[in-house]
């Protein structure tokens, strides 16, 4: 007999709940699940070594009771400040977006996306599944960077076999490094 609403209300007061979600099972049930995230993507905490998972909205919450894919890719190298807040650095949150913009417009190159490792606050490295060598991006310019390497290696079929690192991040210049 109680609304539903006010339910939600209190239940939101609580510091530790962030999500609410109800469902209604006619004649006279309602299930309620808090805290329910969907992850998108992984990420490792570098102090801690945990991997969590990572919302579209860019916020971190435990993979307990979740349903994940382990086709998404990790992003390795932040910092957790707690669950379900959001990682200290800035550009997790864009890399999400996008990342669910390359999975809706390229799903067979976002599944080869292995890790996006934030060490370097200057670039991003990204490992992709197969190349023994990692691709050095802009996060401000993600998926661009990507159509510039895949257009590169289809273009001029470039022998790679030395090269450790591709750094992509100017826009007439594309460099292949024998180090890291």
């Amino acid at each position: 007999s109680q609304p539903a609403d006010s339910v939600v209300a209190t239940l939101l007061e609580k510091k530790s709940i962030y999500k609410v979600d109800l469902s209604y099972m006619l004649p006279n049930e309602i299930e309620i699940k808090t805290n329910n995230y969907e992850p998108v993507c992984f990420g490792l905490d570098r102090f801690s070594g945990t991997i969590y998972g990572i919302t579209d909205e860019g916020r971190i919450v435990s993979l307990k009771n979740c349903t994940y894919n382990w086709d998404n890719p990790i992003l390795t190298s932040i910092s957790v400040p707690k669950v379900y807040g959001f990682a200290t650095d800035f550009r997790v949150k864009n890399i999400v977006k996008e990342l669910l913009k390359l999975q809706k417009q390229n799903l067979d190159l976002y599944k080869l996306i292995d890790e996006i490792d934030f060490g370097n606050s200057y670039f991003l490295k990204v490992s992709i599944d197969g190349l023994s060598y990692r691709l050095k991006l802009r996060s401000d310019n993600f998926i661009n960077d990507l159509n510039k390497f895949i257009s590169f290696v289809t273009k001029y079929n470039p022998d790679l076999t030395q090269v450790k690192l591709v750094d992509l991040r100017f826009d007439e210049m594309i460099i292949c490094n024998e180090d890291n």
